[in-house]
């Protein structure tokens, strides 16, 4: 939901800052404003289950805002990659973003799933929520 929701919400807000009237605003700067609003929808929902749901009950309604945060940044990443290059490097550019990714990830799983299984989920939901205070800043 998160990615097909991502583009039409980047182009209404260009539209609303001025896009296409000689405005000052750029697309790729409407599109990581964007994203950093809904890398929040990440960290909302974490720190709620941190403070509020410390026993391991997280609910739908917050899965949900973790997915639609986290789909939403990383399909606004990979179309800014793409804005930003000429169409010969567009290839190139989005191979480099998902590799990139695709090695972070990597190299998160293991560590995560160590310090998870040491400290319980109550790590987990930290750790998103000020991953997501630091995708923000």
């Amino acid at each position: 939901f998160g990615s097909v929701l991502s583009g039409p919400l980047s182009d209404r807000y260009w539209h609303l800052r001025g896009g296409e009237t000689g405005s000052t605003a750029p697309l790729v700067g409407c599109r990581v404003q964007v994203a950093m609003t809904f890398v929040l929808c990440v960290m909302v929902p974490s720190v709620f289950t941190v403070v509020f749901a410390p026993g391991g009950r997280i609910g739908y309604p917050a899965m949900f805002a973790l997915g639609l945060g986290l789909y939403v940044a990383q399909s606004l990443c990979a179309l800014c990659g793409l804005e930003l290059v000429s169409g010969r490097a567009a290839g190139v550019s989005q191979g480099l973003l998902g590799w990139s990714a695709y090695t972070g990830a990597a190299a998160a799983g293991l560590p995560l799933g160590w310090l998870i299984q040491s400290s319980g989920w109550q790590v987990w939901r930290v750790l998103m929520a000020g991953g997501a205070l630091l995708g923000t800043a």
